[in-house]
Order: structure tokens, then C-alpha cells, then sequence
């Protein structure tokens, strides 16, 4: 039956995801105490009270620090070195899971999957002369929006009967990606809207639905990005004064 026939390809599954997150994984928790301070420095001055466009600044963006002063303030993690290492090591693991799970979908090959992720950790993790999680700017708190972004396309492509619901989502992502700082939002915008062209004008529709879905999915985007950039100048207007 086919249940049975996909029961051994998700045991391989199961057994890669948990390959690549160990493989990934940095038990020694190595960190840069020179780099890790640009991080943590603004994020001490957020939960100290001040924001960041009007009372302090950063050179890597805006809604990245955000995001990590909302993780040490619900206290999922101490505010140290060694916890933000940690941190980075499991969002590098799930951006490596989420790629695996590109590449599956596109190859639909267990084995070419496994052997393109394992030289892409090889060549990132194992070849170079620090540690990954030792520099917080090379790594996903900085790309992670658009594996994100990548991760609701599949999902758009898997899932089509709800085919609105991702285009919000991937909005939703383009928005939170055009705050998170300036050069995520570029890597990530511009992409995406050189693939709802090219997915525009692949569909075998008449030119005028074309051009009407193509500004739709730009609109519903456009929308996302104005309404994250309202709320961070709102929130900034209250927190500053």
C-alpha cells in the first residue's frame, strides 16, 4: 500500500533531521565575546528602556533585536554568551532542517538530499577556520527571514487549496523581513518579487489574470511591509517619547 511504501522514507527522514541537527549543533557553545557584544550591547539598552532609530543604535538592523530582547525578556534564555551560542546553534539547525526539506521536495530524492545538505555543512561548518556559531552575523539572525519566507513558499506549493492564506503569510514574512534589518530586506523582497513575476507568468491563464494575480500577491506584500514599518514607528514614538 502506498502508507507503506512512504513509512521507510520517513524513518530516513527522521534520521537525517536528526543527523543534520546534531551534526550542526555546537555542544561547545563557542562564541566571539568581540562579535557577540554588537548583539548584545543594543539589546541591553532595549531592556534597559531606550529604543533603537531614537535612543540607541545598531549596525545590524532593528527588528533582529527586537526579536532576541523578546527571547531574554519571557526568559527563555540567560542574557550570556554561551546562551546566545546556543541560541544561534538551534536556529541554525531548524534553517538546515527547512532546507532539507526544500531539497526533498525538489529532488524527491532521499539520497541526493542527504548528500547536498551534508556537503553544505561540511563546507560551512567543518572548513572553516572558526566556529559558525561564533559569529551572529553570518548566520540566521540575520538570513533566517528568508528561509522562513522559503519555508512558506513550499508550504504554498504543498498545501495549494490554501494558497491565500500563504500569500498572507508570506506578506507576514516580508513585513517582519523589511524590519529585521536593511540588507535581509533586500535579499528577500527583491526575490520575491522576481518569483511572483516569473510564477505569473508561468500560469497558462489569459494575459489579464496574469497581470491581475501578479498585483495581488505584490499588493498583499506592499500591504505587509507598510503595515510592519507603521508599527515599529509607532512603537518607537511610544517607547521614546
Amino acid at each position: 500500500s502506498l502508507k507503506r511504501a512512504t513509512t521507510p522514507t520517513h524513518i530516513l527522514d527522521c534520521i537525517a533531521g536528526i543527523a543534520i541537527a546534531s551534526l550542526v549543533f555546537d555542544t561547545q557553545m563557542h562564541n566571539n565575546p568581540d562579535d557577540y557584544e554588537f548583539f548584545l550591547g543594543p539589546v541591553a539598552d532595549i531592556l534597559g528602556g531606550r529604543s533603537l532609530l531614537a535612543e540607541t543604535t545598531s549596525q545590524y538592523g532593528v527588528g533582529l533585536f527586537y526579536f532576541l530582547a523578546a527571547v531574554f525578556k519571557i526568559g527563555m534564555i540567560p542574557r550570556t554568551f554561551t546562551a546566545l551560542s546556543a541560541l544561534i546553534s538551534l536556529l541554525y539547525a531548524l534553517e538546515y532542517l527547512m532546507l532539507y526539506a526544500l531539497l526533498r521536495s525538489l529532488t524527491r530524492s532521499f539520497w541526493l538530499s542527504s548528500a547536498g545538505m551534508l556537503s553544505i555543512i561540511l563546507l560551512n561548518n567543518y572548513s572553516t577556520i572558526g566556529y559558525a556559531s561564533a559569529s551572529p552575523s553570518i548566520g540566521p539572525l540575520r538570513f533566517g527571514p528568508s528561509f522562513l519566507l522559503v519555508a512558506a513558499s513550499l508550504a504554498r506549493l504543498r498545501l495549494p487549496r490554501f494558497k491565500w492564506f500563504w500569500y498572507v503569510l508570506e506578506g507576514l514574512v516580508l513585513g517582519a523581513a523589511s524590519i529585521w534589518s536593511l540588507d535581509t530586506m533586500i535579499y528577500t523582497v527583491v526575490p520575491y518579487g522576481a518569483i511572483v513575476v516569473y510564477e505569473a507568468a508561468a500560469r497558462r491563464e489569459r494575459h489579464g489574470r496574469h497581470v491581475r494575480a501578479c498585483l495581488g500577491r505584490l499588493g498583499i506584500a506592499a500591504a505587509c511591509i507598510v503595515l510592519a514599518h507603521g508599527i515599529l514607528a509607532c512603537a518607537t514614538h511610544a517607547r521614546s517619547g
